[in-house]
C-alpha cells in the first residue's frame, strides 16, 4: 500500500472526528516544488516526498494553539519550506547529518526525522543522541492506524488530537519490535 493511502485514511479520521488540525492542513505540493525548495541539499527520499504530496504543513492563524496544529499527539506536520529551513539550521549547527530529513516538529525544537529508507528518528534539541522510533514510514503509519483503531488516539473536547501515552507506547512496542525507544517507554510488562 502506498504511503499516501495511509495518510489519507488518517486524515479522513481526523475530519470525521472534527479535529481542529483538519481545518488547518495545507494542500500537498508537487514533487517538483519539493525538489525546488530543497535544491542545494541532497534530493528527498520517497517517504518524505509522499508526506509533502499529501499535505504541506499547517496554516498558522493568530491564536491557534500548538495542540490544534498537531496531526498526531506531539507532532505538527512541517511544510516543505519549514523543513528545508530546519535542515539549513541543523546542518549549520551540526545537529544531525545531511541524510536525515525533518518532516514533523513538536513546535518546541524537537523533530521527527526520516532517513533514505524511511526510518524515523526522534531528535530532542536537548539530547545529542537520535532515537529510532520506526524502522520505516510504513511502520509509522501502521502504528498510527492501530492507535486509532484501538482508541488510543482520540480527539478531545478542545478538538485536539491526543492519546493515552502508555497505551501508545504499548501499541508501538508491539508493532515495532526491537525498537528501544518504545520498549523503554512501555516498560514491557505493566498494563497501560
Amino acid at each position: 500500500m502506498c504511503l499516501e493511502s495511509h495518510y489519507d485514511r488518517y486524515l479522513a479520521w481526523l475530519t470525521r472526528e472534527r479535529a481542529r488540525v483538519s481545518d488547518l492542513l495545507c494542500p500537498g505540493v508537487t514533487d517538483l516544488r519539493a525538489v525546488e525548495v530543497w535544491s542545494g541539499f541532497s534530493s528527498l527520499p520517497e517517504p518524505v516526498q509522499s508526506i509533502f504530496r499529501c499535505r504541506n504543513g499547517v496554516a498558522t492563524a493568530k491564536g491557534t494553539l500548538v495542540g490544534h496544529r498537531q496531526v498526531f499527539p506531539g507532532w505538527i506536520p512541517m511544510s516543505v519550506e519549514e523543513s528545508a529551513e530546519a535542515q539549513r539550521r541543523a546542518l549549520k549547527d551540526n545537529e544531525w547529518s545531511a541524510d536525515l530529513f525533518p518532516v514533523f516538529t513538536s513546535g518546541f525544537g524537537d523533530y521527527l526525522l526520516f532517513d533514505w529508507v524511511g526510518s524515523a528518528y526522534l531528535f530532542f534539541r536537548e539530547e545529542p543522541e537520535l532515537h529510532l522510533m520506526f524502522t520505516s514510514a510504513e511502520a509509522m503509519w501502521k502504528t498510527v492506524e492501530a492507535c486509532v483503531e484501538r482508541g488510543v488516539y482520540y480527539v478531545d473536547e478542545q478538538r485536539m488530537v491526543t492519546c493515552h501515552f502508555r497505551a501508545e507506547a504499548r501499541v508501538a512496542a508491539e508493532l515495532n519490535p526491537g525498537v528501544k525507544h518504545w520498549a523503554e517507554a512501555w516498560g514491557g510488562n505493566e498494563t497501560a
